[in-house]
């Protein structure tokens, strides 16, 4: 909305009544939406807008043409409803907004491409289409000879998640996506025009089906959006609040990076007979370790910081020291909130039940970084296949790398550590303190318990095939367990 509003005080007169309607039919306006402010209604879809980024997230607002904001505008059609309203501060870089709608809505795309590459690359290979170039000794099982080994299936995965990223936007949508966008969806060139978009917000949240507040630090100091968020529990009771920091998808990310280029190296490190050079593997540990446990570290720290700082806005939360470029919305605002909540006092105190974050994260969140590590094993597993190795080895491989360790035991140990960091290490009644010795701690024992898990994967794949499924009851047992207890975590 802070575009809106700059465009009105650039144009506007501060003089002028007749370009400021009557405070009370304004406040009328933003409190009780009248039919007739439906006629304002124009959406865009979600995709539209991220098939041109450019166009709709990176542009800097304040140098936006006139054509420009008129090719905006004239992009959205008009509408009935919106499946979602978009609430967001433009105090938050747009590639971040524009990175977290596109995992938020384009996981499933993103998971069928990564399958496919799996799958094709594992067909290709099967039927010697791509050569594979090197040697691989599965030591734990003890078997003779070394297996010829490739790394396609990472290749074809990390491919396979860029296409789907890259084709989410452009394919057929099978589920709606009428989404509102202030600088979209509101006349931008004519000042009446844009005034009385502005003047019809709460009808477009009453019909709303989501608000989805793409969540940062710079948004409860936005008057706006906190109208926003009021305005849609009061006028939209039974409508679906969805609060997204756009730090998740950040860290995400940040972590398929890390993970996708150190399974790269242990894959080449372990490349060989024998398993590879033990030297070259320990480098690649050492270097993992060297460089995600600071990163990990540093990541806690932020997130820490940021859950401060959240816990401390909204329980200091006053909404007479939230700012608004214009005097007369804030005005009106004001005005608005004092006949849903009473009083400006009951709204500062009520904000914390509307803003409640939960601590759950999505399956996909945990899955992209990991899935480097699946294409690592299922390598393997391609592997023993080339190799005619027996079925019950190759499903033992499967259901003890794969199944066990990779999609149950190291989900649930990031989970159950995640849990810990943000509640804290408490030894009795005593938090470990400082900070930086806490987060030093927590990656110790997560280490330890990713180690126990792997060492314990290796032990498993040395024995039977009835093992192997007790390992993968106790892995099944351990992640229900922590997932019961640690998932929904606020």
């Amino acid at each position: 909305m802070q575009i809106l509003r700059s465009r009105q005080e650039s144009e506007t007169p501060s003089s002028s009544d007749s370009l400021h309607p009557p405070v009370a039919r304004r406040s009328s306006s933003l409190t009780c939406p009248s039919g007739a402010e439906r006629q304002w209604m124009r959406s865009i879809s979600l995709r539209k807008t991220l098939a041109q980024p450019y166009s709709y997230w990176l542009a800097n607002r304040q140098t936006r043409t006139m054509p420009q904001k008129d090719y905006l505008f004239r992009s959205s059609v008009p509408t009935h409803g919106f499946h979602f309203f978009f609430s967001h501060t433009w105090k938050t870089d747009g590639r971040w907004k524009c990175l977290s709608l596109l995992l938020q809505f384009g996981w499933p795309t993103i998971s069928i491409c990564w399958a496919c590459g799996v799958i094709l690359a594992f067909a290709l290979c099967m039927l010697d289409v791509l050569p594979l170039f090197e040697l691989w000794q599965p030591i734990p099982i003890h078997l003779d000879g070394a297996f010829p080994s490739g790394c396609w299936i990472q290749v074809f995965g990390l491919l396979g998640i860029l296409s789907g990223c890259l084709l989410f936007p452009h394919l057929p949508c099978y589920k709606q996506d009428k989404c509102f966008l202030d600088f979209v969806c509101i006349n931008q060139t004519e000042s009446s025009k844009t005034r009385e978009g502005i003047m019809s917000i709460s009808a477009f949240l009453e019909a709303s089906e989501e608000l989805r507040v793409l969540w940062s630090s710079p948004l409860l100091s936005r008057l706006w959006c906190v109208f926003e968020i009021a305005a849609y529990r009061k006028l939209n009771p039974e409508g679906k609040i969805v609060i997204a920091p756009v730090t998740n998808e950040i860290s995400a990310c940040m972590l398929f990076c890390w993970w996708q280029l150190s399974s790269l190296a242990f894959w080449k490190a372990r490349a060989g007979p024998e398993g590879g050079s033990p030297e070259a593997v320990l480098v690649v540990l050492f270097a993992v370790c060297g460089i995600l446990m600071p990163a990990s570290g540093y990541a806690i720290w932020r997130n820490h910081r940021a859950t401060v700082k959240l816990r401390s806005d909204l329980a200091n939360f006053d909404v007479l020291k939230v700012s608004c470029s214009s005097d007369f919305d804030k005005e009106c605002i004001h005005e608005a909130i004092v006949t849903w909540y009473g009083s400006l006092e009951a709204f500062s105190s009520h904000v914390l039940e509307l803003m409640r974050i939960s601590g759950s994260v999505s399956y996909h969140y945990i899955f992209l970084p990991i899935s480097p590590v699946v294409c690592l094993s299922l390598d393997s597993i391609l592997a023993a296949c080339k190799a005619r190795a027996p079925a019950r080895m190759v499903l033992s491989l499967f259901f003890n790398q794969v199944v066990a360790l990779e999609l149950l035991y190291f989900p649930a140990v990031g989970i159950l550590f995640t849990w810990i960091a943000r509640r804290g290490l408490w030894l009795g009644n005593c938090r470990c303190k400082p900070l930086a010795l806490e987060i030093f701690f927590i990656q110790v024992l997560s280490v330890f318990a990713s180690v126990a898990g792997a060492s314990m994967g290796v032990i498993v794949a040395a024995r039977s095939l009835e093992v192997t499924l007790l390992w993968n009851v106790f892995a099944i047992v351990f992640a229900a367990v922590v997932w019961r207890f640690c998932w929904h975590a606020k």
